[in-house]
């Protein structure tokens, strides 16, 4: 694996972690990479093959905000193995995904922001198992859906055959020039 820097959610995520999971932190929080709109280490994707179940994006930045609008923007996903994972404080609009959607590893979901009850720019990641919180520290290197492939089946891109010339066309121009 060397997307992402042998990383997954964001780029080199592991070395960028600022809250670690524990004492009532119900996730992880990685820091942002300047400059924050710009640069692709800030861009978010799946951890695993699943399914998009919700979305919040438009909002800003609320410290007072409770609730799940605390979370700010964020993207909920139902993996197949029954796991959801949830990255929060994504960026205002930054979300190309649907809801149904199906994504994989390798699908971006948005980019590291500062929504909702949030003091600077990160991103807060979670895993749900059996609706409980889990420590999602594992799955920052780890597949969320094991066994599934890390990129999606792309089919793959049919081969465009090339227009020939006609030779005979040519042959018989080229006679034609010299009959002249």
């Amino acid at each position: 694996m060397d997307f992402l820097n042998d990383c997954f959610v964001v780029y080199d995520s592991v070395n960028r972690i600022t809250v670690p999971y524990g004492d009532g932190h119900n996730g992880v929080d990685m820091g942002f990479r300047s400059p924050l709109e710009t640069n692709p280490e800030n861009d978010v994707y799946s951890a695993g093959r699943g399914v998009v179940i919700d979305i919040v994006d438009g909002m800003d930045n609320d410290p007072s905000a409770e609730g799940v609008a605390s979370w700010g923007n964020y993207v909920l996903i139902e993996h197949t193995n029954g796991k959801r994972t949830r990255y929060a404080h994504l960026m205002k609009n930054t979300i190309p995904v649907t809801v149904g959607e199906q994504v994989y590893a390798s699908t971006k979901i948005g980019r590291i922001g500062n929504s909702g009850y949030s003091f600077g720019a990160h991103l807060h990641f979670e895993v749900y198992e059996n609706g409980t919180r889990v420590d999602p520290t594992p799955y920052l290197t780890t597949y969320i859906t094991p066994g599934e492939p890390y990129y999606p089946d792309i089919p793959p891109t049919p081969t465009v055959q090339k227009k020939k010339f006609p030779w005979f066309i040519y042959y018989k121009k080229r006679r034609e020039k010299t009959n002249v």
